[in-house]
């Protein structure tokens, strides 16, 4: 049936429509990985299952997005890593999990112990070509070497949270963010 329109409004006024939702749906991003560390990309709607306060929901829509993620890695350079063996298994774990990175993530790496400092940034990344990126980063990592300083871990995050919300800032479609930590 045809819309009637009114005489006492103009025609723009008449053809605004409103609708209203309500709805339940909650996003609730997930990364899957094995007992060893690597990432499961294949699960279905059927092997998975989310509950709240123990009680399992409905999954209605399962999906897989492969969104860039915007990481930044933390290594702890404290005098906690001068064990035996520690410093070397810490630069191991790292190169791992840059080389788990896809092309299109950004990465900022961080060393910390009573100071942070950043070893490359999110800019740096990005102007590295992207084939190159983790060969021409752990160098840049392995030349930072422990101290004999103490540990300021919460101070380390809040580095982390705000290089990320900068980033945030400069790009208008940040991703999923993570924070990756070393210690």
């Amino acid at each position: 049936k045809p819309i009637e329109r009114r005489a006492d409004l103009p025609a723009s006024d008449q053809d605004i429509e409103t609708v209203k939702i309500d709805t339940n749906l909650v996003t609730v991003p997930v990364i899957a990985s094995s007992r060893t560390g690597n990432y499961i990309s294949d699960l279905k709607k059927e092997e998975f299952k989310v509950s709240e306060d123990g009680v399992v929901q409905q999954v209605a829509f399962f999906a897989t997005v492969n969104a860039p993620f915007h990481v930044v890695l933390m290594l702890d350079t404290s005098a906690s890593m001068k064990r035996e063996g520690v410093w070397a298994e810490a630069l191991a774990k790292a190169e791992a999990a840059l080389k788990r990175t896809s092309a299109a993530d950004q990465v900022a790496i961080l060393t910390f112990d009573d100071q942070v400092r950043t070893v490359v940034s999110f800019e740096q990344w990005a102007a590295m070509d992207r084939s190159d990126r983790v060969t021409l980063a752990a160098p840049r990592l392995a030349e930072s070497k422990p101290t004999w300083r103490s540990t300021h871990l919460g101070n380390a995050l809040i580095a982390a949270a705000d290089t990320i919300e900068d980033a945030g800032k400069r790009e208008p479609h940040v991703g999923p963010r993570r924070i990756v930590l070393i210690t």
